[in-house]
């Protein structure tokens, strides 16, 4: 379980290209040997030898863990359903989501995701440029790393508590790392209290709508998945085989009567998203013989499925309770009291 696993040149071309063969190893000498400091991480080691001010966040995930330890980024990817169409490379970005309410500058827009402008990040000089091994490949580290130092932080097999506080030794930042784990901690704590009585009782089946014939079921390989037997939940997973992406595949919907879950929380994306699903949902005489024997929940693909880090868990935890938790009927109360006046 999560909580058991604890424990970032064009001057001109050929200054990149010269880069071109270089060893896993990367080092960017702006500083004494001695003030350097030398990260292992996924693709490799690099040697960081400033404080990093300048930094860019290619992904939800590190964005997450930078804001989670009070940096904000000088540059930003964002994924296109997030990011209006009409936004260009070098342009100031203001939407980020779920994390919107932690960033108070305005980050220039490097591009999407899957296709970064590296002319915009070179004009932004950071000093530090991350990406999870999620969203990054060997490619992109290999073009990035020629720009500045970067740090592929690990996905998969490797919470984000662990690549939070790799992120904090690079930043210096292990007091506000040691912070975040702690609060996310009690929080956890405290709302896996609350749900025992619904826990104990309630199998819960996790998946994704992609489309009626294709409902991918999500494992505790993944960071919602994991999140919610960190809360107590048993989750539903069917002895098929789990692809990298701790994701099974292949599952038809005849056999979803068959998993026996009590509770089946159906992740679709953004607002518009759940409501097209649940538009779907209801049309497929399947899904809806299903909906009827069991508890159906439907949440936000964009916050359960594609952020990663203490900041998108601690929203899911209050989506969990605000969900599962039976709500007070105040207007008995004021019944009550309107009553013995």
């Amino acid at each position: 379980m999560q909580l058991q696993k604890f424990g970032v040149c064009l001057i001109p071309i050929l200054i990149a290209a010269c880069h071109l063969n270089q060893a896993p190893t990367t080092s960017y000498n702006t500083a004494s040997t001695t003030q350097c400091r030398s990260i292992n991480h996924e693709f490799g080691n690099t040697q960081i030898c400033r404080q990093p001010q300048r930094i860019i966040a290619y992904d939800p995930g590190s964005l997450d863990l930078l804001l989670a330890l009070g940096v904000e980024p000088v540059g930003y990817t964002g994924f296109s359903q997030v990011v209006p169409n009409s936004l260009k490379a070098g342009e100031a970005i203001n939407e980020f989501g779920y994390l919107s309410d932690r960033i108070t500058t305005s980050p220039t827009y490097i591009g999407n995701y899957s296709s970064p402008s590296l002319e915009t990040i070179l004009k932004l000089k950071p000093d530090l440029i991350l990406i999870t091994y999620s969203y990054g490949d060997r490619t992109q580290y290999d073009q990035f790393s020629k720009l500045a130092p970067t740090l592929a932080l690990s996905g998969g097999d490797f919470p984000w508590q662990q690549r939070l506080l790799t992120l904090a030794q690079v930043l210096n930042r292990e007091p506000q790392a040691q912070q975040v784990l702690a609060r996310y901690q009690q929080k956890v704590a405290a709302a896996k209290a609350k749900l025992e009585p619904i826990s104990r009782n309630n199998k819960v089946l996790l998946l994704y709508f992609a489309r009626p014939d294709h409902l991918p079921i999500s494992t505790d390989k993944i960071f919602a998945g994991a999140l919610l037997q960190d809360l107590g939940f048993q989750l539903v997973i069917p002895q098929r085989t789990i692809d990298v992406d701790g994701v099974i595949r292949g599952v038809s919907l005849e056999v979803l009567p068959q998993l026996e879950a009590d509770i089946i929380i159906v992740m679709a994306g953004g607002s518009e998203g759940i409501r097209k699903v649940k538009q779907l949902w209801n049309q497929n005489p399947l899904l809806q013989a299903v909906s009827n024997d069991v508890k159906l929940y439907f949440v936000d693909g964009y916050l359960w499925a594609f952020l990663d880090g203490p900041i998108a868990a601690e929203q899911i935890i209050d989506n969990v309770q605000e969900l599962l938790l039976p709500t007070v009927d105040i207007s008995m109360y004021l019944h009550q009291f309107n009553a013995s006046r």
